[in-house]
């Protein structure tokens, strides 16, 4: 809801008009709250899916070397089935590990920053970051469309549909690309209270 349909106050209605205001922000501060919940929910949701798919990779590998040991031959599929797990456990983990900026970065130069500059440093990479995610989910959301339509088989002895490893990479790319403007949002607000500071 927008401020828009109010009418200029008067003198006689201010109260009425500042009233209808905060009423109006305030529904709005909850819907923003209950997008940023969801969208955290969400990313929680996807780091259990990711732990889920390592279990079961690990499972898989186990078994298919316990089975070589024990039965001479191995299991293919447990290779194969895992090498796409991994893929899907990178996007699925990569927005949430962001958000909790457990991401590997060099620091040596950027801790000897001023925070007012760290701050904008974190902007800048942080845009980059968001316009890389977007191309990536971009190109990858047609591929994945275009595997899908076709119905292109994956290479290996299983033989299903690739899409269906694909599609974790737009969504992935997606939660990226959100994640990274919800950080170069908090970055931005540091960096304008560090300036305040100096």
């Amino acid at each position: 809801m927008t401020l828009a349909r109010v009418k200029s106050p008067s003198k006689c209605d201010g109260k009425r008009y500042l009233l209808r205001e905060l009423v109006y922000r305030t529904d709005d501060m909850k819907l923003l709250r209950a997008v940023v919940t969801s969208f955290d929910r969400l990313l929680d949701f996807s780091i259990v899916a990711a732990s889920a798919l390592l279990a079961f990779a690990w499972l898989s590998v186990s078994f298919e070397v316990i089975f070589r040991y024990f039965g001479g031959y191995p299991q293919a599929w447990a290779i194969e089935i895992t090498e796409n797990i991994l893929v899907a456990i990178t996007f699925l983990a990569a927005a949430w590990v962001l958000k909790k900026e457990r991401h590997v970065n060099i620091d040596v130069v950027i801790k000897r920053l001023k925070p007012a500059n760290q701050a904008l440093l974190s902007v800048f990479t942080s845009i980059l970051g968001a316009i890389t995610c977007l191309i990536i989910a971009w190109y990858s959301a047609q591929l994945t469309w275009e595997h899908y339509q076709f119905g292109t088989p994956a290479v290996g002895l299983l033989e299903f549909p690739i899409f269906l490893v694909l599609w974790v990479i737009p969504v992935g790319g997606i939660l990226l690309f959100i994640q990274f403007l919800r950080r170069t949002y908090g970055y931005f607000g540091s960096w304008i209270a560090s300036l305040k500071e100096e």
